[in-house]
């Protein structure tokens, strides 16, 4: 039997790294373990930006951008926004970092 679990919620400052510039902007991020039976298995995340303008929306999804988020907490992730409200989902790991300098796909 597989289930899926919110493990932590996160509210409140990131940056979003666009191909030409980075977006300050405040988000809810969610994040979740899937287990069979008793054993972990996947995690995966999802979210939504409040703040995100529809042109930088309009340009990741029409792209098919992978863009890179930076949250308050250090943990950094790359995602592709899905929709014009600013949706996001958590394309590949979650990395937790201290280093602010750090660049996710070096």
């Amino acid at each position: 039997m597989t289930r899926t679990e919110r493990t932590d919620t996160f509210y409140g400052n990131c940056k979003v790294r666009l191909k030409d510039r980075e977006l300050a902007l405040r988000c809810v991020a969610r994040f979740y373990q899937n287990y069979h039976g008793e054993t972990p298995t996947l995690k995966h995340a999802d979210g939504k930006f409040e703040n995100l303008p529809h042109g930088s929306a309009a340009f990741a999804i029409m792209g098919r951008e992978e863009l890179y988020l930076t949250l308050d907490d250090g943990r950094r992730m790359a995602i592709f926004i899905s929709d014009f409200e600013g949706r996001f989902v958590v394309n590949g790991p979650i990395v937790q970092t201290s280093e602010p300098d750090q660049v996710l796909n070096s």
